[in-house]
């Protein structure tokens, strides 16, 4: 009975979650714009499986990638530091590679460049600069640096890149960049930041294991941005 109380509980946040978003939508179509629904059996089907669907997913990642995310981050420490760094790079190009809502974005900028820009090369270039940035932060970790240290730098950078890329190439570098922080890709790696900061001496969980986000984020920014001022020499 626990476990069905907790399992409705958790469906009835997801549902609340849910439910704001498509309130706002019907009533922008159905009073704003007096638009018909092009079919109200699929909405409500199509609501009803993001629902159950946003529900398993959070409940599976819970009950199984995240707890063995943490445990892996935890055991980590053991190997040669060099080797967790590639191992962190490795984790973050994979995991992006899978993530819904970079897909979505990389599909979108394919459709409306005609091709020019396939959603393959965009999903390889972004994962290449989030698994830069999780090897930063795990860098920033596993050697307990300063976050200034390795942020202002970084943010230098961005700024030179920004100025001299193409508008369309810096602002598809910020909408993937965006896109990355998705249900996948966060919890397994704040999970595997977090285990890694927890189980080496001399550093604070605190204030080593978050960042990392942060970090993945430019990270992808700077990746696409320098792809774009090649692509125009």
């Amino acid at each position: 009975m626990e476990a069905i109380s907790f399992l409705a509980r958790e469906l009835k946040g997801v549902v609340l979650s849910v439910a704001p978003l498509v309130v706002i939508l019907l009533v922008l179509k159905l009073a704003v714009f007096r638009s018909p629904l092009e079919s109200n059996r699929q909405f409500v089907l199509g609501s009803a499986i993001t629902v159950l669907g946003l529900f398993m997913f959070l409940q599976g990642a819970q009950m199984s990638v995240i707890p063995v995310a943490e445990s892996t981050g935890a055991e980590l420490f053991r190997l040669n530091r060099g080797f967790i760094i590639l191992i962190a790079f490795a984790i973050g190009f994979v995991a992006t590679l899978v993530e819904p809502a970079l897909a979505a974005v990389a599909h979108e900028a394919e459709i409306i460049s005609v091709g020019a820009i396939t959603s393959k090369f965009i999903m390889g270039i972004t994962a290449l600069g989030f698994a830069f940035g999780m090897a930063l932060g795990v860098t920033k970790i596993v050697y307990n640096v300063n976050f200034l240290h390795i942020l202002v730098p970084v943010l230098v950078a961005l700024a030179v890149l920004g100025y001299f890329c193409d508008q369309t190439f810096a602002a598809i570098a910020f909408d993937c960049a965006g896109a990355t922080t998705g249900p996948v890709n966060i919890p397994i790696n704040m999970a595997i930041a977090l285990g890694l900061a927890r189980s080496i001496d001399g550093v604070d969980p605190l204030t080593a294991g978050f960042g990392i986000v942060g970090l993945t984020v430019l990270g992808v920014a700077g990746s696409i941005m320098t792809v774009g001022i090649m692509k125009s020499m």
